[in-house]
């Protein structure tokens, strides 16, 4: 995570227990202070839903917890996961697609769970998908701060670039792949300041 002001609106938890890892990445509208409240308190109710047995029913009362919050206008996208052995199960809230790299086929593609942010519309429809992990599988969730990434030119970063990445580091750490990320976002501007919160989660089947 590298936020764009002193207050950042992005933000990423997680919980393990008995070999299942939970976590969050999210996405408060706009930066600094403002969004820097609805993080503190999507951070406090994390707290209290991470042990739920799914990530849908974490989606739908973080939703009702900050619907009742009345926050004027703040929103939070989110997306919720949960790794039990070699599955993932996920439940989306606004979040921009994350990318699935599949080893044995070489390729990397989005998967798409569309979806309003959370604080919204109190009985929103929201799902939840479930994916299989094998060896050498790649994710990497992402807040939009990365695809909006912007040139000089005004050109937006994108995710194919994000694909190519994760192709070109197939055989590297996680941290790794988080390091040629951001070092692609570097050198796609010239600029070591980014204008918007960024936040890369890496997850890698071995």
């Amino acid at each position: 995570m590298q936020t764009a002001t002193e207050v950042g609106g992005d933000y990423y938890d997680f919980y393990s227990k008995d070999g299942e890892l939970t976590f969050v990445i999210g996405d408060a509208t706009g930066h600094g202070a403002k969004a820097g409240i609805m993080v503190a308190a999507t951070k406090s109710l994390f707290s209290l839903l991470a042990t739920e047995n799914e990530p849908l029913p974490i989606i739908r009362k973080f939703n009702a917890a900050l619907k009742s919050m009345n926050l004027h206008n703040l929103y939070m996208g989110l997306t919720a996961g949960k790794l039990r052995e070699n599955r993932l199960t996920f439940s989306n809230a606004g979040m921009p697609p994350f990318i699935c790299y599949r080893a044995a086929e070489n390729v990397a593609e989005e998967v798409v769970l569309k979806s309003m942010p959370l604080g919204g519309f109190l009985n929103f429809p929201y799902e939840q998908k479930e994916l299989k992990m094998d060896p050498g599988d790649i994710l990497l969730f992402m807040s939009d701060g990365y695809t909006e990434h912007s040139n000089h030119n005004d050109q937006l970063l994108g995710g194919e670039s994000a694909m190519t990445v994760l192709k070109s580091q197939k055989d590297s750490s996680a941290p790794a792949i988080i390091n040629a990320l951001l070092e692609n976002m570097k050198s796609w501007s010239v600029d070591s300041n980014f204008r918007d919160d960024v936040t890369l989660l890496v997850i890698k089947r071995c």
